[in-house]
């Protein structure tokens, strides 16, 4: 690729077939993960089963998102069944097909990624006629820092006279 003056093999094939990047893309990712399923890969040659690659993409796009968190036995088995159901199904509802199964094996999903929610924090303070507005997001211990915060500044507190402040 880098030959012919592209960055990466999807720009070539982009380049040379005129197809949207994208397309050329997803088209690399599923070549570099069809070794993983065989199943999906004999279908695609088979006569006996045909798969088009948009059912392919979506069977191996689906079983990818949980490769890590279920066992091999359990995805050898679901793509089995997806490929299966490609006979009838088009692209789309074969992908949300996979989905279902893939929630099915999967019931956890995936595990929060902390340093991502860190990262997206933010709080922004204007001033406001009479006030202020404020919003953002915090994450975690930062969020329950500021709840426990605003939940001990609002509860009533008692006057000089020991009763409670009407405000």
């Amino acid at each position: 690729a880098s030959e012919l003056g592209a960055r990466d093999t999807a720009e070539l094939l982009a380049m040379r077939h005129r197809i949207d990047r994208r397309d050329a893309h997803r088209d690399v990712k599923l070549s570099r993960s069809l070794p993983k399923y065989d199943a999906v890969s004999t279908a695609l040659t088979d006569g006996t089963r045909p798969l088009r690659p948009a059912q392919a993409s979506a069977i191996v796009t689906a079983l990818e998102r949980v490769a890590s968190r279920v066992a091999v036995e359990d995805l050898e088995v679901a793509e089995e069944q997806l490929v299966n159901l490609a006979a009838h199904l088009s692209p789309g509802e074969l992908a949300k097909a996979a989905r279902q199964i893939c929630d099915l094996l999967d019931s956890d999903g995936p595990e929060p990624d902390e340093n991502a929610a860190y990262a997206r924090e933010s709080l922004t303070l204007v001033e406001a006629e009479n006030g202020v507005k404020f919003r953002g997001y915090l994450a975690n211990e930062n969020a329950e820092l500021l709840r426990s915060r605003i939940y001990a500044a609002a509860r009533p507190h008692k006057t000089a006279d020991g009763e409670l402040d009407p405000r």
